[in-house]
């Protein structure tokens, strides 16, 4: 009888047991179950997590994007470049101050001089006072013959290229002109002279340019004046023609006069001695840019 307690005791507590082991097997898979539930949950929100990331490095990947282009903007640098260099037949031939754009007829009334450097005399006036009849009653003063006929002014023309250099500013410096009678009016035996001969210009002066552009023509003109030589000091005044201020000058400019005959005169005083035959004298002309004023 007491074995039969014993047993039924230990089934008891057997019972007892696998009841207490399903409770526990229970309490575990609800365990798990929350687990898994949240463990579901905790990936969600770690994907949504993982979005916002992705989210955000997109705006800093656009960011950096806009920064770096800004960048190599400001970075670059370009440039441009052009060269000049001179025209081996720059210098124009002399024009028809009445015609700029045709050629300097040949003719007695001027010389025209080989091309120089960048700013030099391209024709200077030669005067012819004619032939006259030798005897009593001389007249003291003889007109100049104009150069042509058409009447044509004597011209000094100038070319000056100095303003396109490299030592230039682009924009002509000016220039002048003077005139100086360096001899006597000598026979052509060397031994008479007419003592005292003066040429004489009245005030008449006009200015001019060949159409070359950006050329301005001279603006100063100078006035009535004469050419003398003193046989004892062996010098000859010099008489201002004209000139180019700051701007103007540039190319091929002239200065004109003695267009009409009574422009330019020859004074022979009636002392002079005078014998059969020709009479010449030299008349020096000077193109300068060293004195900045007219005149001197």
């Amino acid at each position: 009888m007491l074995s039969h307690k014993k047993n039924f005791k230990a089934l008891i507590a057997l019972f007892t047991v696998t009841l207490l082991f399903l409770g526990t097997v229970m309490q575990v898979a609800a365990i798990n179950s929350t687990e898994l539930s949240n463990s579901t949950e905790f990936k969600n929100s770690t994907e949504l997590s993982n979005a916002t990331e992705i989210t955000n490095s997109t705006e800093f990947k656009n960011s950096t994007e806009l920064s770096n282009a800004t960048e190599i903007t400001n970075s670059v640098e370009s440039d441009g470049e052009i060269g000049f260099i001179i025209d081996p037949d720059l210098v124009k031939p002399p024009y028809d101050p009445d015609i700029p754009a045709d050629l300097l007829p040949p003719d007695a009334g001027h010389n025209v001089r080989p091309i120089g450097g960048p700013i030099h005399l391209q024709v200077v006036p030669a005067f012819n006072f004619g032939q006259h009849i030798l005897g009593p009653d001389m007249p003291e003063t003889f007109n100049h013959i104009p150069p042509s006929d058409p009447l044509r002014p004597h011209l000094v023309m100038v070319w000056d290229h100095r303003h396109i250099m490299e030592e230039g500013t682009g924009l002509p410096t000016g220039w002048r002109v003077y005139a100086e009678k360096t001899s006597q009016f000598v026979h052509a035996n060397q031994t008479n002279v007419l003592g005292g001969a003066e040429i004489r210009f009245s005030g008449s002066r006009n200015s001019g340019t060949g159409g070359l552009g950006g050329s301005t023509a001279p603006s100063q003109l100078g006035g009535a004046g004469s050419l003398a030589f003193n046989a004892l000091t062996m010098e000859g005044n010099r008489l201002f023609i004209g000139g180019a201020l700051a701007g103007e000058g540039g190319w091929n400019t002239h200065i004109e006069f003695g267009r009409q005959g009574s422009d330019i005169l020859l004074h022979i005083p009636a002392s002079a001695d005078m014998i059969l035959g020709t009479y010449r004298a030299d008349v020096l002309w000077t193109l300068t840019v060293a004195s900045p004023y007219m005149g001197e």
